[in-house]
């Protein structure tokens, strides 16, 4: 770090150096250190191509301002003036008696900013102006206006304008029409969002009670904001949910499986069924669920909103098990006769509800089971979906089924699995990869 920096146009790179002519400190960022970081340019090296100037520091955390391509902290430390009551004449919007701010001091003085106008370029006149209804040390929320408006105005428009919201729609060949609604002004949404989680999820986000795109809501984040999906042209969200479980594009793992598969197994293949390996995405509860009672689901005091697939309910709530697939979509075979076709070779991994069968379950499982190899790997059955992520079992490094924190995108080890043809027998071996089975078929010993 050091006190100042230069820009070198010839290597297109900054270089720091003390004001003083001391030479430049080179430390690492812990809880003895980082006090010195503040009001510093830090980068990795005396000469680098991009240089951060920290304005506030913790032992975790430094907030700061980024400088590239030769910008100075004079380039990106913009001054805001910000007022409580603004005017309009001539299509000019202007902030009265401002104030005088900059944005090297926001993390200290982000709440003066909390309800008052300012102009997007930081000066006391403009066409379009915000108002600033919420901060934090990092970020802040405004409501953008333009032709007079001002926020009192949009606030008492918007009171008495409410949304509408329905438990079901119809379309009557060129729109949609909510059925079974309420209304809720979006002013108060943090008050009313969990009622209307609970059944009335379609919307115009309007006050009228048909549209040509309707909104379905899927998710809604502590009332803070919403996740919906749009429906077009009569289709309903059971229309939307097949188009989303259309298997389209391979998984990382089935490329990984297919690989295997193809050095290790295309000599076998005769002697294995083209069993169905079940993907249940069959929807238990939740949001996702469509016209449903209880789509809400609370977890940990605060209230959040997942759907849950059913592999979860069978394993994790009732206990009540199922090899019997019920989506014929969900159903991966090589074969369409029996299943969706969908896969090239007859291999895949074993479901959640096998790997509790076998000995490894959510509320009881055990190191013995003939499974338990002392690793996390995957199974094929989906847990639910959160937000804008989607979660699966796994297999525990001690022998437990688990469904939580199990993101898709995370790296765990994966097992193939076949299935043996009928009339296969096992001549020999224990299955252990010293003395692996001999499977030979009927008849050919």
């Amino acid at each position: 770090y050091g006190d100042t920096i230069t820009w070198d146009s010839g290597t297109g790179s900054y270089v720091l150096s003390n004001s003083d002519g001391s030479e430049v400190v080179s430390t690492k960022w812990d809880n003895e250190t980082y006090q010195r970081f503040k009001g510093k340019y830090v980068c990795d090296s005396t000469r680098c191509t991009s240089v951060r100037y920290m304005v506030r520091t913790s032992s975790a955390i430094g907030y700061y301002f980024s400088l590239a391509n030769g910008q100075s902290l004079e380039d990106v430390n913009q001054t805001w003036n910000y007022g409580k009551e603004i005017s309009y004449e001539n299509g000019v919007y202007t902030i009265l008696n401002p104030t005088e701010g900059k944005r090297i001091d926001w993390y200290t003085d982000y709440s003066k900013y909390e309800g008052k106008y300012v102009c997007a370029d930081g000066t006391t006149s403009c066409s379009t102006i915000w108002y600033i209804d919420s901060t934090s040390n990092t970020t802040m929320s405004y409501v953008e206006m333009s032709s007079g408006e001002t926020y009192d105005s949009l606030y008492e428009e918007a009171l008495n304008t409410p949304w509408i919201y329905g438990n079901d729609i119809e379309w009557d060949g060129s729109k949609y029409i909510l059925k079974d609604t309420i209304e809720s002004s979006p002013l108060n949404w943090k008050n009313d969002y969990k009622t209307i989680a609970t059944r009335y999820h379609y919307t115009c986000f309007s006050k009228g009670d048909n549209c040509t795109q309707v909104g379905y809501i899927h998710y809604f984040n502590g009332g803070s904001s919403i996740y919906h999906l749009k429906l077009n042209g009569g289709k309903t969200i059971e229309d939307a949910k097949k188009e989303m479980f259309t298997n389209t594009t391979n998984s990382t793992i089935k490329t990984k499986v297919d690989t295997w598969y193809q050095t290790n197994m295309l000599d076998y293949t005769d002697s294995l069924e083209d069993t169905i390996w079940c993907n249940d995405r069959s929807i238990d509860r939740g949001p996702l669920k469509g016209k449903d009672e209880d789509s809400s689901i609370t977890s940990g005091g605060n209230s959040t909103y997942y759907t849950f697939f059913g592999a979860d309910r069978r394993n994790v709530r009732t206990k009540k098990l199922s090899v019997i697939c019920p989506n014929d979509s969900d159903k991966f075979t090589v074969s369409p006769e029996n299943g969706n076709g969908a896969l090239t070779y007859p291999v895949a991994l074993l479901t959640a509800d096998e790997m509790t069968l076998a000995g490894h379950g959510y509320s009881g499982y055990s190191s013995s089971s003939y499974l338990y190899t002392n690793q996390t790997n995957w199974f094929l059955s989906p847990s639910d979906f959160y937000s804008n992520d989607a979660y699966a079992f796994i297999l525990s490094s001690g022998g437990r089924l688990l469904n939580v924190n199990n993101g898709v995108s995370k790296s765990y080890g994966v097992r193939p699995a076949v299935s043996l043809a009928p009339g296969t027998i096992i001549a020999s071996g224990d299955g252990t990869s010293e003395n692996p089975f001999t499977v030979v078929k009927d008849g050919e010993l």
